[in-house]
């Protein structure tokens, strides 16, 4: 490394070292010949003695930044080639790092953009129902009755509350609290808020979670996440199918189950579930209730919660969803 360096402090003050050696050399040897006196010659070794010394020093000091240039810039061959300066060649290989790391910052940003723009159009579309049944409602059509009302009030409702939770996942770092909680409690809350879902679908939840599993989450976010199970599990099962709710221990991991026995997923859309605003081809069948963002979101909480997700389904038997947490039954 320090040959390296050498090298390339010379080769940056080439022009000046012989700029230096010249001078003091013609002046001391032109005072040496005019005067006949060849003592100025000692002044003209004794000035570029003085002039090393001093680029010795300097040379010391500017160590560390020759060894960030060439940590920064990459091989000794980038540096040696005509036509610029290593130090301007270096400053330029940073601004180009920088400009990289700009643009795709910016190419993030437009990403991030087309999506919103997909899901607000996607999520305009699926309101249009709700709305005109609404319209329906307010004309006093006799066709439209109060549960249908009731649905498409609660499927709107849903639907705001995707959103709602996407645009606050941007934050979600700054607002969750990770707490002691029992398992069953949680879930249970989350069936008891799904219950019109359940009847209006004739899906019917089965709990089977003991009282003493207890787990570290966020009760906000985790129910959220759980929320987009079991719609998922209502939405792919025939009416008078149940949905198995289980809860167990294992090592250290407490583990919520969640199973249906409708549709399932076939092998080639399994990969992708949790991709933003991906349906698959189940989805396209029932483009009319399928987002494509109950799933991503509730993998997205799941990562920031530490808790794995593990996903098995077979083609025409049905979905299951395996969530693993750290357990709680032993306070901290």
């Amino acid at each position: 490394m320090m040959k390296k360096i050498i090298k390339l402090y010379i080769e940056e003050h080439i022009s000046l070292i012989s700029a230096v050696l010249l001078s003091a050399f013609a002046i001391s040897g032109s005072l040496a010949w005019l005067e006949k006196d060849f003592d100025y010659l000692y002044l003209g070794i004794l000035y570029f003695f003085v002039f090393s010394v001093g680029m010795g020093v300097h040379f010391y000091k500017s160590i560390s930044l020759y060894e960030s240039i060439l940590s920064e810039v990459g091989s000794e061959e980038d540096f040696f080639v005509s036509g610029s300066s290593p130090l301007a060649r270096a400053e330029k290989n940073r601004l180009k790092k920088i400009r990289s790391v700009y643009k795709e910052e910016v190419n993030r940003l437009q990403n991030e953009n087309e999506n919103y723009r997909f899901v607000i159009s996607r999520w305009v579309h699926q309101m249009k129902t709700p709305l005109s049944v609404l319209n329906l409602m307010t004309q006093e059509n006799p066709s439209v009755s109060s549960e249908d009302l009731i649905e498409e009030l609660d499927r709107m409702e849903y639907l705001l509350n995707q959103i709602l939770h996407l645009i606050r996942m941007e934050n979600i770092k700054n607002d969750f609290i990770v707490e002691r909680c029992q398992l069953a409690s949680l879930v249970k809350s989350v069936v008891n808020e799904q219950k019109n879902y359940f009847i209006q679908n004739e899906v019917f939840p089965k709990m089977d979670i003991h009282d003493s599993i207890y787990v570290y989450t966020d009760k906000k976010w985790f129910s959220f996440a759980v929320q987009q199970f079991l719609n998922n599990a209502v939405k792919y099962s025939s009416s008078g199918q149940s949905i198995q709710i289980a809860g167990s221990c294992e090592n250290e991991h407490a583990i919520l189950k969640i199973q249906d026995f409708g549709s399932g997923i076939c092998a080639e859309d399994q990969p992708r579930i949790f991709n933003f605003c991906y349906t698959g081809n189940n989805g396209r069948e029932k483009q009319k209730e399928s987002s494509g963002l109950g799933l991503y979101i509730a993998k997205n909480i799941l990562d920031y919660l530490e808790h794995e997700i593990v996903m098995r389904s077979e083609q025409g038997k049905g979905t299951t969803f395996q969530i693993y947490m750290r357990t709680g039954n032993t306070e901290r």
